[in-house]
């Protein structure tokens, strides 16, 4: 079966009680579709205590930008089964886990050990910046006769200027 959604990006994680609406994407504004996926959870902070890996239709998903709402309830539910967190936040979710990554040789080996490495895709926490306006009368003025700023080591004059 073939998944809707690319996991191998990094995807910037929201909660859906923390947004308007939980079935729109907090970005753009696109309808978002829920994948069944395998995520890494830990105790907080950072999965410091006790780390598990789940697997949860939880996620909502994007199709047009790297976003990702997770339900915060069934996550909640995940954590008090599996880390003993009954009734509490103290939980993370750290990212996708790309079970498709896996080696056909590795799928019998527990996944963490040294010989197969967790394949863990974190979530984006950074927000990309928003596009620079470009002002020209803030950049300073290159004399004709001065060298080019691109580098090619020719006169401002006989190369970018014309």
């Amino acid at each position: 079966m073939k998944k809707q959604y690319d996991i191998t990006i990094p995807r910037k994680r929201y909660w859906s009680d923390e947004i308007n609406d939980p079935q729109a994407c907090p970005v753009c504004g696109a309808a978002l579709g829920r994948m069944h996926q395998s995520y890494l959870m830990g105790t907080a902070p950072f999965g410091e205590k006790a780390s598990i890996m789940v697997g949860s239709d939880g996620g909502y998903f994007c199709h047009r930008c790297p976003v990702v709402v997770l339900d915060r309830e069934a996550f909640a539910d995940s954590a008090a089964l599996g880390l003993g967190l009954e009734g509490s936040d103290d939980f993370v979710v750290l990212g996708l886990i790309n079970m498709d990554a896996v080696p056909t040789d590795k799928k019998s080996t527990p996944l963490g050990d040294e010989d197969n490495p967790l394949p863990l895709i974190e979530f984006s926490d950074e927000t990309p910046p928003p596009p620079q306006e470009t002002n020209r009368r803030s950049q300073p003025k290159v004399g004709r006769n001065a060298p080019c700023p691109c580098g090619s080591g020719k006169k401002f004059k006989r190369c970018c200027s014309s």
